[in-house]
């Protein structure tokens, strides 16, 4: 595939706490988007950003944070959303999105906002680890909100909230699902030879 064929398109990474999507994400970005312009919506560094400012909305999204909770999709939708306003101007820009839409009210309305600007609906990327695996790398990653109950919590919410949204995409015949179990190379060429064979 040759950058041209990227241009204009947007991609979310998806997947449990721990899964390597944003990993992947990066890898993605250095090995097939070299020369384009992207527009990078990382959902996570938004929130621990937001939790550190003392407002009310900082002060309840540090204690979801705290806590592993999952943020009211409106926030979410509001982050992606104003970035989008406020700085997509070119029509060739690849947009990449990690950790949204989560929930399967998010995933409609950002359908929504694309094909309202005009551009071609999201390709999800589901990367696909067990919960036992996710456990055990936030364990191993020891981030300051990775508490057992706060993973645990985090890990829990991807069943109830999540699932739907990758059951929507997948009905749709949207959803490429990657294999994200072993060394990094190894997901990522997974992750290539499925988009090859998609776009």
């Amino acid at each position: 595939m040759t950058v041209m064929d990227f241009k204009g398109r947007s991609f979310s990474f998806l997947g449990r706490s721990g899964s390597g999507k944003d990993t992947q994400l990066a890898l993605f970005v250095g090995r097939k988007l070299s020369g384009c312009g992207t527009l990078r919506l990382i959902t996570g560094d938004f929130f621990r950003e937001l939790a550190t400012k003392k407002t009310i909305v900082g002060g309840k999204v540090k204690d979801i944070l705290e806590k592993g909770g999952l943020y009211p999709e409106w926030l979410a939708a509001y982050f992606w959303e104003r970035e989008i306003i406020e700085k997509l101007a070119n029509p060739e820009t690849v947009i990449l999105l990690s950790g949204s839409p989560r929930r399967l009210r998010e995933a409609e309305v950002m359908d929504e906002v694309f094909v309202w600007t005009g551009r071609e609906l999201i390709t999800p990327i589901h990367i696909d680890v067990s919960q036992e695996e996710a456990f055990r790398r936030l364990k191993l990653r020891a981030r300051g909100d990775d508490t057992d109950g706060a993973i645990n919590a985090r890990l829990d919410w991807f069943e109830k909230d999540v699932q739907p949204t990758l059951d929507y995409y997948r009905k749709q015949d949207r959803l490429i699902t990657v294999d994200g179990i072993g060394p990094v190379d190894e997901v990522y060429e997974r992750m290539r030879k499925l988009l090859d064979a998609r776009i």
